[in-house]
Formats: structure tokens, C-alpha cells, sequence
């Protein structure tokens, strides 16, 4: 038998009792509304929170300056770029994805922001983009 505790409100106590500023701050806890609902059966959060309200800043990048897009395929192989397991895991899938994050970032002006499953994917991408030519995996 195993329980989970689902409510943050209940652990929040435990840390923020002992603190002497809680700062919640992160893009992905919008909306705020819905944490601070989360957050309400907490003594600590209650006496704490800003009267007004959390502050919330506006985006900072306007809608023309983002592109989102999906690639079913390589765009020099055309094979296909599903990210498994398995595939992660593959020197060629992660050279070759190396190889198409590399045109794009030449391609496109600003930069590139791009999400990888885990730290431990980054890391090892990383590893293998930056190992010489030749010296395989």
C-alpha cells in the first residue's frame, strides 16, 4: 500500500514556516490563481500571501516573434523523428537530430529554444555533438 499526498497546501507548512521568504517565481505555475487555490489550506501561505494578489508580469515575447513547429521527419533523410526510448539511445537518431538542431539554428535569426525529454537526453546529446567526427559512441 502506498499514499500520495495531492494538496501542496498541507508540505507547504512544513518549509515555509522556517523560511523567511517564500518566493514562488516559474512561467509554467500560470495561472497563479489556480496554485494559490492549491495553496490555501496552508497557515503559512494564508498570513503571507500579497493582499492584492500575486504579481504577474506580462510575456515578454510578442507573438511574431515565435514559431512553433513539428517535424514528422528528418529533413535530410526524411526518416522518421519519433523520440523514444530506444531511438534516444541511437547514436545515428542523435547525430542526425544534432545535424537538423544545427540548420535550423542557422536558418532562423534570434536563436533557438529547444526541449529535450530530460537532463540525462540533454547531457548525452550534448556529449555526442561535441565529441570529434569519427570517434562513434
Amino acid at each position: 500500500f502506498s499514499a500520495w499526498l495531492m494538496s501542496p497546501g498541507v508540505i507547504f507548512d512544513t518549509f515555509a514556516v522556517q523560511a523567511r521568504t517564500v518566493v514562488l517565481a516559474s512561467g509554467t505555475l500560470a495561472p497563479l490563481c489556480a496554485l494559490g487555490s492549491e495553496l490555501a489550506p496552508s497557515a503559512a501561505f494564508a498570513s503571507r500571501a500579497q493582499a492584492e494578489g500575486p504579481l504577474e508580469a506580462a510575456h515578454v515575447v510578442a507573438p511574431n516573434q515565435v514559431v512553433v513547429a513539428a517535424l514528422a521527419r528528418f529533413p535530410g533523410s526524411a526518416r522518421p523523428l519519433v523520440g523514444t526510448f530506444e531511438n534516444w539511445r541511437k547514436p545515428e537518431f542523435v547525430e542526425e537530430l544534432g545535424c537538423t538542431i544545427s540548420g535550423l539554428m542557422q536558418t532562423i535569426p534570434g536563436g533557438v529554444l529547444c526541449f529535450f525529454p530530460s537532463y540525462a537526453v540533454l547531457d548525452a546529446c550534448v556529449a555526442a555533438w561535441q565529441r570529434p567526427v569519427g570517434l562513434g559512441s
